[in-house]
């Protein structure tokens, strides 16, 4: 199951549910963008011009791409497939309904993303969905899960995906175009 980074950052979502204690606590978890990104300085800096490759389920794919960051609360993907804003810790959501033959399609999907504590990774959760709009369709889900991270001056990036289809599991590595 191949999948481009911009595939995987565009779709992935979900809620970071760490225990809350109660459930006035978890509406806390996913506060507007505005409140919850206030306050956050200091988190890793991944703007650049970045290429390497994403390796798993036995395949690898060359990717290139420039990421805009102007602190901690949006990120900007551009590439040839086309540019990606990413609020992070908010949640994107989108839903519809595609006419077709033979059988209009459903569709719904939200992107999740927050820092982890020391604000040096970030994560990105999505959920999303399909069904044609017969009785007899079963429709197809997924949910994906990546992180990315600074390490030694290199872009790591791991993700994980599980759908009705089957999951896959890979590993992106990116050095940075020195100027």
């Amino acid at each position: 199951m191949k999948r481009s980074l911009a595939v995987i950052l565009t779709v992935l979502a979900g809620v970071s549910m760490a225990k809350p204690l109660s459930f006035l606590d978890s509406l806390q978890l996913t506060p507007s963008l505005k409140e919850s990104n206030a306050a956050i300085v200091g988190c890793t800096d991944f703007s650049g011009k970045w290429s390497g490759n994403c390796s798993g389920q036995g395949q690898s794919a060359k990717e290139e791409f420039t990421i805009t960051q102007s602190g901690c609360e949006m990120i900007e993907i551009a590439s040839g497939k086309g540019k990606h804003t990413l609020p992070v810790g908010g949640v994107f959501s989108v839903g519809g309904a595609m006419p077709g033959t033979p059988a209009a399609t459903s569709f719904g999907g939200s992107i999740t993303s927050n820092w982890n504590k020391e604000l040096t990774v970030l994560n990105f959760y999505v959920h999303g969905g399909m069904k044609k709009l017969t009785i007899d369709d079963a429709g197809k889900g997924g949910v994906a899960m990546s992180t990315a991270k600074i390490d030694g001056g290199r872009l790591i990036i791991d993700l994980k995906a599980h759908s009705s289809e089957g999951k896959a599991e890979g590993t992106c590595e990116f050095t940075k175009a020195t100027n």
